[in-house]
């Protein structure tokens, strides 16, 4: 009789395995939304993370200490390769370090990741004009100009050959 109704019991699982699958749905359901909620708070975290130490960055920087300013700001774009805030700041001392190999880098890196952002190609652009890359310095100068028409400095940056 038992072994009856475990087979009784299989047979009616197996028949219902598609109903099955739904209250089992049902009930990860609220699994699924916790990871979730854990996902957006390790992201809220991981944001405030971010801007706590992008802060600390420009705190060391205006209170006279670059180097420190620069190192954390390294750590904070080897933690959020993403960060192109912290890619521009990280260019800017880089190139007055006169590292410009690494400005350049972070600067590409950065259009990369924003390309319809107007004052990352500028900064690309102005990087590349000093460096005698022309060609190279007037698409991102144009692109910048022409992202952002209004924007007067963007239209002086221009060489007057592209006006």
């Amino acid at each position: 009789m038992r072994r009856l109704f475990i087979i009784m019991c299989l047979l009616l699982a197996a028949s219902g395995c598609a109903s099955w699958k739904q209250q089992f749905g049902a009930l990860a359901a609220p699994g699924l939304q916790r990871v979730e909620r854990k996902e957006k708070v390790v992201q809220s975290f991981e944001s405030g993370r971010t801007e706590a130490q992008f802060a600390a960055a420009l705190q060391r920087i205006e209170g006279g200490d670059p180097t420190e300013g620069r190192k954390l700001l390294e750590a904070l774009v080897a933690r959020r390769p993403n960060f192109v805030e912290g890619r521009l700041k990280l260019a800017e001392l880089l190139w007055a370090d006169e590292d410009i190999a690494g400005a350049e880098l972070q600067l590409q890196a950065a259009v990369a990741l924003t390309p319809e952002r107007a004052d990352v190609h500028h900064a690309l652009g102005v990087l590349l004009e000093s460096l005698a890359r022309t060609d190279e310095a007037i698409m991102h100068l144009s692109r910048a100009a022409e992202l952002e028409p209004a924007n007067e400095l963007y239209a002086l940056s221009l060489p007057a050959t592209t006006h």
